[in-house]
Parts: C-alpha cells; sequence; structure tokens
C-alpha cells in the first residue's frame, strides 16, 4: 500500500526531521510508530497523508510514484484516508451527529445514506445514544471516540492515528486501542504514531521505532 524508500524531509531553515527513511506499510496491516517527541513520527504521517511533499526519496502509494499523481489523484487517495489526531479539533456548535456527518457531505453525500453511515459509526464507538448531544458535554473519552466515528464514516481504506490516547488515562487508552483493532479486524489498514510503549507492548503487530528522524 505504502512504501518508502529512502525518504528525507528538510524543512526551511535547514532541520531535517526525517533522513532516509525506508518504511512499507502493508495492506490490512496494523502498525505502531514510536519514538520520542521530535522523533519525526507527525512528519512521517503527513508524508504517508500527502500533506507534504518528501525533500527527496521516493514514496509510493499503491506501487504509483507520487511525483505522478495529478492534483485529482492526489485528492482522491485523500478521500480514501481516514485521519484523528490527539486533539479530534470538534465543532463545538454542532451535534454528535453533525460532527460525524461532516466527512460524508463535503463529499456531496445525503439523506438517509448519510444518516445511516453516521449512525453505524457512533455505534462502533459505544456514542450511539448521545447523536444529539454538543460535544462541549461529552467527556475527555468519549471526544475522542467522536473523533475516530468521524475519521471512519467514510470507511476509509487507511486509518492514520497521530497520538490518539494522549490525553487519556490507561484504562481509556487501552479502551481507544481495542477500538483500532476491531477496525483493523475488518479490513482496515491502521497506523497509529505512540510514544506509550508500555500500552503497546502487550499487543501483536509491528512496531517502528523513529530516533531523530532515522528508523532504529
Amino acid at each position: 500500500m505504502i512504501q518508502l524508500n529512502q525518504v528525507s524531509k528538510r524543512y526551511p531553515g535547514g532541520f531535517e526531521a526525517l533522513s532516509q527513511v525506508n518504511f512499507c506499510l502493508k495492506s490490512g496491516e496494523m502498525v505502531f510508530l514510536t519514538g520520542h517527541s521530535g522523533a519525526g513520527k507527525s512528519t512521517l504521517l503527513k508524508l504517508i497523508a500527502l500533506l507534504e511533499p518528501p525533500s527527496s526519496g521516493q514514496l509510493l502509494v499503491n506501487g504509483a510514484s507520487i511525483t505522478s499523481f495529478k492534483k485529482r489523484d492526489i485528492a482522491g487517495y485523500r478521500r480514501s484516508l481516514g485521519i484523528t489526531l490527539q486533539s479530534p479539533y470538534l465543532l463545538n456548535d454542532r451535534s454528535v451527529f453533525d460532527n460525524v456527518a461532516l466527512p460524508l457531505l463535503l463529499q456531496g453525500g445525503n439523506g438517509a445514506w448519510v444518516a445511516k453511515r453516521v449512525r453505524a459509526s457512533l455505534d462502533m464507538v459505544g456514542l450511539l445514544l448521545k447523536e444529539k448531544m454538543l460535544p462541549l458535554h461529552l467527556s475527555v473519552g468519549e471526544q475522542q471516540r467522536l473523533g475516530i466515528a468521524r475519521a471512519i464514516v467514510h470507511k476509509p481504506a487507511l486509518l492514520i492515528a497521530d497520538e490518539p490516547t494522549g490525553n487519556l488515562d490507561p484504562g481509556l487508552s487501552a479502551d481507544i486501542m481495542k477500538l483500532f483493532e476491531q477496525f483493523n479486524q475488518v479490513g482496515v489498514t491502521v497506523l497509529i504514531a505512540t510514544h506509550d510503549l508500555t500500552l503497546i507492548a502487550s499487543m501483536k503487530h509491528r512496531m517502528v521505532m523513529l530516533k531523530g528522524g532515522f528508523v532504529c
């Protein structure tokens, strides 16, 4: 699905966030990307999401180099992604239902089809009975699950999560990771950046460690 060959990312001013990284993410995998704060985890996720281009090296998506991608190819690829962050950036003046519906509405969805997909996603994360509430009235863990529901409502092929448990206690963190495993078990490829080695140590998934922009 995704392959990076000798990929580096250098920002203005000369800071090199990633240095000659080789990385492969196969379809159907669940992989943990670990490393200290500033190791390059978020940068690698941005490259994989095609939010930023690499400075050098080769990045392949489904066997095609992104240098050959046209704008419509990039847009189509991004629509196949689900992205959730440590802070879910919810619309606090919109209901739980409306927050999850937003990606579908932006893609032109409407009516009963949207409602069915939204409620299915809310049911998966245990928020179906709170669809009319505002996010501000949810707990921190529920807000994180709401962000996940929004990320998976369009049935993405690849789910990317950047420190999704960073603000949660150990019990809630374990619950969130179980959700990601459930998505993976039904065929979603999952890539999670986390520094919580204790949490993922007992989970039977591949770990890739970054240190100072290099893969260890």
